[in-house]
């Protein structure tokens, strides 16, 4: 065979095994928007492919995957309370394939005199055939967060008919097996109810449990650990209509699911609300 042949082969092949590789590596290690935003204590940033957002008195960190947002670390001054997840991203709405962050913002906001004054960070991504805004409230020298997904169709695209399945809106990677799980709230009914039901709902969650009846999980370490809180109302007969979901632990992985909608109910010509979640530390 021609050596030279040979050569100009060769060189064309590692050529597109550069070109692959590097777009595969753009897609999924995307750089970040530049942010740097702060209000009072309370900041957000982005480092490279890292967004990371601060009260003050705790910090959650973020990993851009190429899918999704996906936490890497929640800490305070004194202990790290998760690791980093193994999924691509905190939440889950079947395979939407790879995104792009298309913006990320921060501003001070109080949702039009709903809440006291927060830094509020925004940040837009594309897929496929939607579009989700991710939206972070860090309220100054606050021991936690709150985080709300915001989902639009894209034009001209058709969604899949399971995309609020499984409808995981937020996911964490303790660092430690918790001693305790304990999940609670309101569960309320209708005055003529038929099914019995508890007003203040509790119940413990195993290591590869669920509860669905509940809306907030306290995971207790001795004197230390996190309450994640649900902003959605239980009803005992409105749970599927309104898609009030639960909580699921495997092992040291807790996710919180049910979206409060439908794949119907999202629409291309504005962002409609998922349910939002709170994640708060204490010791």
């Amino acid at each position: 065979m021609d050596i030279t042949i040979l050569d100009t082969n060769i060189r064309r092949f590692a050529l597109f095994l550069f070109c692959f590789f590097n777009i595969a590596i753009d897609s999924f290690a995307q750089d970040l928007p530049i942010l740097k935003k702060s209000f009072k204590n309370a900041f957000a940033y982005t480092k490279d492919n890292q967004l990371i957002v601060s009260t003050g008195n705790i910090k959650r960190h973020w990993t851009w995957t190429g899918k999704g947002f996906s936490t890497s670390q929640i800490n305070d001054s004194n202990e790290v309370y998760t690791l980093s997840n193994s999924s691509d991203a905190d939440w889950d709405l079947g395979d939407l394939g790879n995104g792009k962050v298309v913006s990320i913002v921060a501003f001070r906001d109080d949702d039009e005199n709903f809440t006291s004054e927060h830094l509020a960070v925004e940040a837009e991504i594309e897929y496929n055939s939607l579009m989700i805004k991710y939206v972070i409230w860090a309220y100054p020298n606050a021991k936690g967060l709150r985080t709300q997904l915001w989902l639009k169709k894209r034009k001209g695209k058709v969604l899949n008919s399971d995309l609020t399945k499984p409808g995981i809106s937020e996911a964490l990677t303790l660092k430690d097996k918790p001693e305790q799980v304990i999940a609670f709230g309101y569960h309320a009914g209708l005055k003529a109810d038929d099914r019995p039901y508890e007003i203040l709902a509790e119940e413990e969650i195993t290591e590869n449990g669920t509860s669905n009846i509940t809306n907030g999980l306290i995971v207790r370490n001795k004197n230390e650990g996190l309450v994640l809180v649900k902003e959605s109302q239980k009803h005992t007969h409105m749970q599927s209509e309104l898609e009030t979901g639960g909580f699921k632990r495997q092992n040291n992985f807790i996710s919180v699911y049910g979206l409060g909608l439908k794949s119907e109910d999202i629409t291309s010509d504005r962002y409609i609300f998922c349910w939002a979640n709170w994640m708060i530390l204490f010791n």
